[in-house]
């Protein structure tokens, strides 16, 4: 039986680390914000929609292509989809699903 926070639950089952930022650390707390901005101006600034549902993809599908088309500083300046693949072909045993299915060719 897991006592701790549903979140950390949930990140244990699934096999993934749950990092915190260091506190006192504003320059993590601005890239959160600037994510947070930049995903605020490609979703409801410029897609409206009287529906949930509809919404709910679109921000889906935006946050899918940020997947495949940003690089990130942490993980030496490739997507993180392509950092997933390298680590299925060195260890596929930590994956329940091919990743390859998503990756970029």
């Amino acid at each position: 039986m897991f006592l701790g926070h549903p979140f950390d639950r949930i990140c244990a089952e699934q096999w993934v680390e749950h990092r915190l930022t260091q506190p006192n650390r504003p320059w993590t707390h601005g890239r959160v914000e600037r994510m947070n901005q930049t995903i605020k101006h490609a979703t409801i600034m410029r897609y409206h929609c009287e529906l949930h549902g509809p919404f709910l993809r679109h921000l889906a599908d935006f946050v899918s292509a940020c997947d495949f088309a940003q690089r990130l500083e942490t993980l030496k300046c490739i997507i993180s989809t392509g950092f997933v693949c390298k680590r299925w072909a060195i260890d596929p045993e930590l994956f329940r699903l091919n990743p390859l299915q998503k990756c970029q060719t």
